[in-house]
């Protein structure tokens, strides 16, 4: 049975800018190489708030939500999990890469210095969330809706640098933030915490599963 290990690190990564899709010649050299997922710690979690006009119970729910105390007591996934998972299986299934049973923990902007690592390491998939909140939309009362941005980029470690000689070079890289008709519609406090908060996790959940399609799609070509 294949090992898989998805190794939660704090990534002090700069956000996407830059969207790079797989080219052809990068993607015909994966076939057999050997793939390491790195899933981002998640960032914490915030209510963005622009009315000041709250009831106590929406202020206390602001404050508990913020301080990510109704994310760990509902056992609220990060979306960056399952849309790792999503793009490392499809690299598997497109490219024929080899997903690893082992992870290391690397903490680094520059590809180079996550090549340097390691040397072990072959190609590295690192997904990380960036946003993770509610946001308030104007309604004729308080109401959320979930917001979420996730980077992604993969990195060949076996490329030498022509300008300095040194291994590792981003060959795809990408973000995505849902649009607002993805995601569930805008809801009050008793909604978002009913039943186990499911408002939420079906938010986060929509947000994950879309973002795995779309950089499936827009980034590494290998879309179901």
């Amino acid at each position: 049975m294949r090992r898989e290990l998805l190794f939660v690190a704090a990534l002090n990564v700069l956000a996407c800018a830059v969207q790079v899709p797989l080219s052809p010649e990068s993607a015909a050299n994966l076939k057999g190489r050997r793939l390491t997922t790195l899933v981002g710690r998640r960032p914490a979690f915030y209510v963005d708030v622009s009315d000041t006009y709250l009831s106590e119970l929406e202020r206390l729910f602001v404050r508990a939500v913020a301080g990510d105390g109704v994310i760990r007591h509902n056992h609220i996934p990060d979306p960056a999990l399952f849309i790792a998972r999503s793009l490392r299986d499809g690299l598997a299934q497109r490219y024929g890469v080899e997903p690893g049973s082992w992870a290391v923990s690397v903490a680094k902007d520059d590809p180079t210095e996550v090549a340097a690592a390691d040397p072990t390491l072959d190609v590295v998939l690192q997904v990380w969330t960036e946003t993770l909140g509610l946001e308030d939309v104007e309604s004729d009362g308080p109401k959320y809706r979930v917001r979420y941005t996730v980077n992604m980029r993969v990195i060949d470690t076996k490329v030498v640098r022509p300008i300095d000689g040194k291994r590792g070079a981003v060959i795809s890289e990408a973000s995505c933030s849902p649009p607002s008709e993805a995601v569930p519609q805008p809801a009050g406090y008793p909604v978002l915490v009913a039943n186990g908060a499911l408002h939420l996790k079906e938010g986060f959940e929509a947000a994950g599963k879309f973002c795995a399609n779309d950089l499936r799609t827009r980034a590494l070509r290998t879309a179901p």
